[in-house]
């Protein structure tokens, strides 16, 4: 009873974490840092990374922290490659790296992927079902398949997710959180909160998850609304999925 109602408060501080930080970062590169250091203590996490396919099907870098990369050689990196990303997302389910003496014996000299630590997690990432990227994270010690019993990993695969929907159509240079996407003229912001919604989110708590209030959440809802011509939740969400926003 009680080591159970202590994982689910720990798991809840992660996921609250997560939102929190997806809310108020500036660029993939600093969720990555931000996660790291959180995740450090419990785990001996290193570093991170996260990776997108484009529509070439090609595995491209979207922000990482506390690697080198050869970021020519990762430009051109087929999802079909050799690579850690690449089995995560095609296989579509997690991948351990237990050492990076496997990573090489797995993958070859060429460690796109490998930190300098030691063992490797990956998680494959979906956006509406559909294979989008991965998130690596780098540890100091050897692991093995047992981390994967760590539910916190599962609620990062979901962040991940919101974040590369975030990130999909940012121009370079302008705010995840101020880009007009021109077609629908709906902001990424109200982007974020539709995705809040349709997680179940109150305004109250989207409001402290993006760190406005919670009149500003209601106010950017029903501007939203009458841009999508719908007058409640449900219907937002449905056009909204209609136009693939979210």
């Amino acid at each position: 009873g009680e080591s159970l109602t202590t994982m689910h408060s720990a798991n809840t501080a992660f996921f609250q974490f997560l939102l929190g930080t997806l809310g108020t970062l500036n660029s993939p590169d600093e969720f990555c840092k931000t996660l790291v250091h959180y995740l450090h203590e419990s785990t001996g996490s290193t570093s991170a990374f996260i990776t997108r396919l484009d529509k070439d099907a090609n595995i491209r870098w979207l922000g990482r922290y506390g690697q080198n990369i050869d970021e020519f050689n990762i430009s051109v990196l087929s999802v079909w490659d050799s690579s850690a990303s690449g089995r995560a997302i095609v296989e579509n389910k997690p991948f351990v790296v237990e050492s990076a003496a496997q990573y090489e014996e797995l993958f070859g000299s060429r460690t796109l992927e490998h930190p300098s630590g030691d063992g490797l997690l990956v998680l494959p990432v979906k956006l509406k079902g559909q294979p989008a990227g991965a998130i690596g994270i780098g540890f100091d010690r050897q692991i093995d398949t047992s981390i994967l019993s760590n539910p916190e990993f599962e609620f990062l695969a979901l962040a991940t997710a919101l974040l590369l929907a975030r990130a999909r159509d940012t121009k370079p240079g302008s705010s995840l959180e101020d880009q007009d996407l021109e077609e629908t003229a709906i902001t990424q912001r109200e982007i974020s909160i539709l995705q809040l919604i349709e997680e179940g989110l109150t305004h109250y708590e989207i409001g402290r998850v993006l760190n406005l209030s919670e009149s500003t959440i209601k106010q950017t809802s029903s501007e939203l609304y009458k841009k999508l011509g719908v007058n409640k939740k449900l219907d937002a969400l449905e056009k909204a999925k209609a136009l693939r926003l979210i």
